[in-house]
């Protein structure tokens, strides 16, 4: 017996740049799945991303960038969801990178994720 998988949509993507709108952090899923943005030192707001599909994974990237390495995400939408409603941060320090990955969910409107913190 044999099976055929079939494939639909990119899961996999480049690293698409985020749009920072006075300290609002936005993503577009109809741009891609692997998002990124460079910190400067200050506190940040991530957004609720849009055209976000199913089942897709999704990552967001935070690369430290800042004279001491302090940016920091204040508040997110309540589309993340981490476990035990946890609000992590991301690794302070310059150069230092943090990594969102999460799985949105449409039937409860969420992005089901985990923080992994503190690459160098």
């Amino acid at each position: 017996m044999s099976y055929r998988v079939v494939c639909q949509g990119a899961e996999a993507s480049a690293w698409v740049g985020m749009t920072n709108n006075a300290g609002t952090l936005d993503c577009d899923g109809s741009q891609g799945s692997n998002f990124e943005f460079a910190m400067a030192d200050t506190s940040y707001t991530l957004n609720s991303p849009t055209n976000l599909v199913d089942g897709r994974t999704y990552r967001i990237k935070f690369f430290q960038n800042g004279a001491s390495g302090t940016g920091s995400i204040v508040s997110y939408n309540g589309v993340f969801a981490f476990p035990n409603a946890a609000r992590p941060q991301p690794a302070t320090g310059n150069g230092k990178i943090s990594i969102i990955e999460g799985v949105y969910k449409s039937v409860v409107n969420k992005i089901l994720c985990t923080m992994a913190v503190d690459y160098a």
